[in-house]
């Protein structure tokens, strides 16, 4: 990036800070798989939504994000997670009142 271009000079500074070469630029591939992930993610809310009720488990609500994941072939990000025990569910909901 180079020149005084709106752009370049915000890549440059934030608040003071230099973040220039924190600028990546993708390509349209990387961008394509970033929008699917997107739209993965928010189809995954959207059905946890419909589970979310009273007397619904959070193993029901897992369940039902699991199928979505499931439905497009895609990793859960926290399934598995490393730990001293590895995380052991697709979603990580916590129950405000028990």
């Amino acid at each position: 990036m180079q020149g005084n271009s709106p752009v370049a000079a915000a890549a440059r500074q934030v608040n003071g800070e230099v973040f220039g070469a924190m600028l990546t630029l993708r390509s349209n591939r990387e961008i394509r798989l970033m929008r699917r992930a997107g739209l993965v993610v928010w189809l995954a809310h959207q059905e946890a939504a419909k589970h979310v009720r009273p007397g619904a488990t959070t193993a029901q609500i897992d369940a039902a994000v699991a199928s979505v994941f499931q439905r497009f072939d895609a990793t859960p990000l926290f399934l598995n997670f490393p730990g001293p025990v590895p995380f052991p569910a697709v979603t990580c909901i916590s129950v405000n009142d028990e």
